[in-house]
């Protein structure tokens, strides 16, 4: 069974349209993706004690993290700090080492930078999809 380096798991920048152009994070160290899936509960009286799930139901929500170390990557100020402050969304995808995508609309849910004396600037940021968010399969 493969195995896949976690640098190739990115969450990428959507820079330009026509055609779409997309650049790394500038200085992240730590991706991550999670896919959450409300349930509903459709369990009644002829369900045999057992709860039952209405497949196909509920909200898909997606959630991001990146960190690392502030660089000066024009991705990372001109793109992210300003859709930051400005409070909008940015077009992202976020690719796997195994060649599987997910792309589409993200709000920037939190965004904090950091400090030590003696020490680099660091940054995290957590992302909340907003909107239909496309899965490309390998398959």
């Amino acid at each position: 069974m493969a195995k896949y380096k976690g640098s190739d798991f990115r969450i990428k920048v959507r820079t330009s349209t026509a055609p779409d152009v997309f650049a790394v994070i500038g200085g992240g160290k730590t991706d991550s993706l999670s896919i959450s899936n409300e349930t509903v509960d459709v369990t009644d009286k002829d369900s045999s004690g057992a709860r039952q799930l209405l497949e196909g139901a509920g909200v898909r929500a997606y959630s991001c993290k990146v960190s690392g170390v502030v660089s000066d990557n024009a991705v990372f100020t001109d793109n992210v700090m300003v859709a930051a402050n400005a409070n909008t969304h940015i077009y992202c995808k976020i690719e796997s080492g195994t060649g599987e995508a997910w792309a589409g609309l993200w709000a920037i849910s939190s965004c904090e930078r950091s400090g030590e004396y003696n020490k680099e600037e660091n940054f995290s940021m957590s992302l909340e999809s907003a909107g239909t968010i496309t899965y490309t399969s390998v398959v």
